[in-house]
């Protein structure tokens, strides 16, 4: 696979599609992380990208993931692992001959923005449920009032 930390570039090209040029555009970042091979990584990458020299630990804003066809056990540890340590934002790119499920997709906490474009932004992957807050649970104004 190819790593690269983009570092307060534009990504602007012809070989990227537009719906992920508008992805990358629409989630502010100075970092860009990009994993996968082929020509869209080296799109991703022509903009002038330098070598991440941090290794592959250091976090970024954001994150492109270019999905192999195949779901396998190697892709799905390295997309949980920019979901959850690798960057804030992290954007999966499907294949056009791909396997990957919408229901696997979802599993790993992926929301669709398009048939080939999933996106997990911790700051909003989940709904805030209407019982999460003080008027059903850990309400001090009502302690006194209902015995449990």
């Amino acid at each position: 696979a190819f790593f690269v930390m983009l570092t307060g570039m534009s990504t602007q090209t012809h070989d990227i599609p537009a719906e992920l040029q508008r992805a990358i555009d629409s989630h502010p970042h100075d970092s860009l992380r990009v994993e996968g091979d082929g020509a869209l990584a080296e799109a991703l990458t022509a903009c002038g990208a330098a070598p991440d020299d941090n290794g592959d630990h250091s976090r970024a804003d954001l994150a492109v993931v270019l999905l192999e066809p195949q779901d396998n056990p190697a892709q799905t540890e390295r997309i949980a692992w920019h979901r959850d340590i690798g960057a804030q934002c992290t954007l999966l790119w499907l294949a056009d001959d791909n396997h990957w499920s919408p229901a696997r997709l979802r599993e790993l906490g992926f929301q669709p923005l398009t048939d080939r474009l999933w996106a997990f932004d911790i700051d909003d992957y989940k709904a805030v449920p209407d019982w999460l807050n003080a008027r059903f649970w850990a309400n001090p104004e009502r302690w006194d009032q209902h015995r449990w």
